[in-house]
């Protein structure tokens, strides 16, 4: 914690985005919270603007999401942050594309696409553009269709959870 509070310090970063809350995946055990919300503050105070990644679900458990979310939700109210529904656009993605690849192999991890689309979610909150204008960019290595689809399922459902509290 000391190194993240040093960088938050001595950085010019508008945002910074915190992964790395413990947490449970059966939800079976609570962690304490009070390292993230000291980062939170420390960004707060050095003009940063705190984005917690409540990580994407594990292959098969999009309960997980919603756990995950909730958690993060938790903190913020501790501690005003914003907070990126990631595993939240993962599970409508997957809802509507079941076929899909956003996890790697392991079930765990991003796949490339997995990567695509949380890094969307991440442009939209950060740069306040709609994540549906993204202009179609062959160089993201999906198909104009995926691409489209990524970025309308990313506004949508930042339209029904937004990440950042109103000032």
């Amino acid at each position: 914690v000391t190194a993240n509070v040093e960088q938050l310090e001595k950085s010019t970063w508008s945002h910074a985005i915190f992964q790395g809350q413990k947490y449970s995946q059966s939800g079976a055990t609570d962690y304490p919270t009070h390292a993230t919300e000291r980062l939170i503050a420390k960004a707060k105070s050095n003009n940063i603007t705190p984005i917690l990644f409540p990580e994407h679900p594990q292959r098969g458990d999009p309960s997980e999401a919603e756990r995950v979310y909730n958690l993060h939700q938790s903190i913020s109210q501790q501690e005003l942050s914003c907070v990126a529904p990631v595993g939240l656009v993962w599970n409508r993605v997957l809802d509507v594309m079941p076929t899909v690849e956003l996890h790697h192999a392991d079930g765990n991890h991003a796949s490339y696409a997995g990567k695509v689309l949380t890094a969307m979610t991440f442009y939209e909150i950060i740069t306040g553009e709609l994540a549906d204008a993204i202009p179609y960019n062959p160089a993201l290595q999906l198909d104009q269709q995926q691409q489209a689809l990524f970025g309308q399922i990313v506004t949508q459902v930042l339209l029904e959870h937004p990440a950042c509290p109103q000032s």
